[in-house]
């Protein structure tokens, strides 16, 4: 058997940012190394082809390719075969999670009357990882500033929709992420937070049709 390097680029060929990817494949070799990436399944095939499937996902600093953008990860495998991998395809996608599967909570800092400071806590409660996560909420105050998680442009007013950084894109189960926030209101008004949703991108095992990647082959 020989050792062989692959490289693959994955690349975003559409308008709006991927956050959270996750690749699967076939190869004739065994993967004994990777980076820039983590093997989150392989199962062995019992046909006569005798290849595995590897389910890739990327690590949280690089799980966002911005539109238009790329990014790359390798892996080191023996091999027989001169084979590229077969069929690479694109197996995440954003879904919505089970209020059971998490819980938010608000602490309050500071309040002066026309501003406050505080923190949305972010706590999984389920048994599978958040990846890559968003949550979206209502609030009577007006958010000017957040850290921990990043304030989607298209927030409304009193509706805020904040994403994960790439530090905070990975919530272990019995984990947390706190939201650090600043914001204006009312003399008269107590802060809150109410109608929260979250979504996160899920790891498939079906996958799409569309072939996402390229592939770089050197020998050791």
């Amino acid at each position: 058997s020989d050792n062989r390097n692959i490289n693959v680029t994955v690349s975003n060929t559409g308008k709006e940012d991927i956050r959270g990817w996750a690749v699967s494949f076939e190869t004739d070799g065994e993967i004994y190394n990777i980076w820039n990436a983590c093997v989150v399944g392989c199962e062995k095939d019992s046909s006569a082809e005798n290849k595995t499937a590897y389910l890739i996902r990327s690590e949280s600093y690089n799980g966002r390719i911005p539109a238009v953008g790329s990014i790359s990860f390798g892996y080191q495998e023996t091999t027989d075969s001169e084979e590229f991998p077969s069929d690479i395809k694109l197996c995440s996608k954003k879904d919505a999670l089970s209020e059971e599967t998490y819980d938010v909570s608000l602490n309050v800092y500071s309040d002066w009357g026309t501003g406050v400071t505080g923190e949305i806590v972010l706590r999984n409660t389920g048994e599978e990882e958040l990846y890559f996560w968003e949550l979206a909420f209502d609030s009577n105050v007006s958010i000017n500033n957040i850290w921990n998680a990043r304030m989607m442009d298209n927030a409304t007013e009193g509706s805020y929709l904040v994403q994960a950084c790439d530090d905070t894109a990975i919530i272990a189960p019995n984990s947390e992420v706190r939201i650090g926030f600043s914001a204006s209101k009312s003399l008269d008004v107590q802060t809150m937070i109410e109608n929260t949703s979250l979504f996160h991108t899920s790891i498939l095992e079906a996958l799409s049709d569309e072939e996402i990647v390229d592939e770089e082959e050197s020998e050791e």
